[in-house]
Protein backbone atom coordinates (compact mmCIF):
# COMPACT_ATOMS: atom_id res chain seq x y z
CA UNK A 1 0.00 0.00 0.00
CA UNK A 2 1.00 3.13 -1.09
CA UNK A 3 0.47 5.65 1.69
CA UNK A 4 1.13 9.12 0.61
CA UNK A 5 -0.56 11.30 -2.28
CA UNK A 6 1.79 11.76 -5.46
CA UNK A 7 -0.04 12.61 -8.91
CA UNK A 8 -0.61 9.59 -11.18
CA UNK A 9 1.45 6.24 -10.39
CA UNK A 10 5.17 5.91 -11.37
CA UNK A 11 5.68 3.04 -14.00
CA UNK A 12 8.91 2.00 -11.69
CA UNK A 13 6.53 1.09 -9.02
CA UNK A 14 3.82 -0.75 -11.54
CA UNK A 15 6.81 -2.87 -12.69
CA UNK A 16 7.75 -3.90 -8.81
CA UNK A 17 3.82 -5.68 -8.91
CA UNK A 18 3.99 -9.14 -9.80
CA UNK A 19 1.32 -11.00 -12.27
CA UNK A 20 -1.68 -11.65 -9.80
CA UNK A 21 -0.59 -9.07 -7.34
CA UNK A 22 -1.95 -5.73 -5.86
CA UNK A 23 -1.18 -2.58 -5.08
CA UNK A 24 -3.50 0.21 -2.93
CA UNK A 25 -3.19 3.77 -4.16
CA UNK A 26 -4.58 7.29 -3.27
CA UNK A 27 -4.56 8.32 -7.05
CA UNK A 28 -5.59 12.34 -7.83
CA UNK A 29 -9.10 13.23 -8.02
CA UNK A 30 -9.35 16.64 -7.91
CA UNK A 31 -8.61 18.18 -4.52
CA UNK A 32 -8.91 14.67 -3.10
CA UNK A 33 -7.57 11.08 -4.12
CA UNK A 34 -9.55 8.19 -4.57
CA UNK A 35 -8.28 4.94 -2.87
CA UNK A 36 -7.88 3.03 -5.86
CA UNK A 37 -6.26 -0.97 -6.24
CA UNK A 38 -4.31 -2.06 -9.12
CA UNK A 39 -4.87 -6.00 -9.51
CA UNK A 40 -1.81 -6.96 -12.14
CA UNK A 41 -3.86 -9.87 -14.72
CA UNK A 42 -1.21 -10.12 -17.39
CA UNK A 43 2.28 -8.41 -18.20
CA UNK A 44 0.42 -5.18 -19.47
CA UNK A 45 -2.94 -5.45 -18.41
CA UNK A 46 -4.89 -4.12 -14.93
CA UNK A 47 -8.10 -4.26 -13.23
CA UNK A 48 -8.62 -1.22 -11.38
CA UNK A 49 -11.18 -1.13 -8.37
CA UNK A 50 -12.00 2.54 -6.87
CA UNK A 51 -12.79 3.19 -3.59
CA UNK A 52 -13.65 5.96 -1.74
CA UNK A 53 -12.37 9.46 -1.50
CA UNK A 54 -9.48 10.29 0.85
CA UNK A 55 -6.73 12.30 1.64
CA UNK A 56 -3.61 10.96 2.19
CA UNK A 57 -0.33 13.58 3.59
CA UNK A 58 1.87 14.71 -0.31
CA UNK A 59 4.67 12.83 -1.02
CA UNK A 60 7.50 14.62 -1.51
CA UNK A 61 9.78 14.31 -4.40
CA UNK A 62 13.23 15.10 -3.02
CA UNK A 63 12.91 12.76 0.15
CA UNK A 64 11.78 9.68 -2.49
CA UNK A 65 14.66 10.77 -4.94
CA UNK A 66 17.76 10.34 -2.50
CA UNK A 67 16.60 8.33 0.02
CA UNK A 68 15.82 10.58 2.44
CA UNK A 69 19.45 11.52 2.99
Amino acid sequence: MVVSAGGDLPEALKAQVAVGGRIVVPLPEGDWQVLTVLHRTGEETWEVERGEPVRFVPLIASVADDGGE
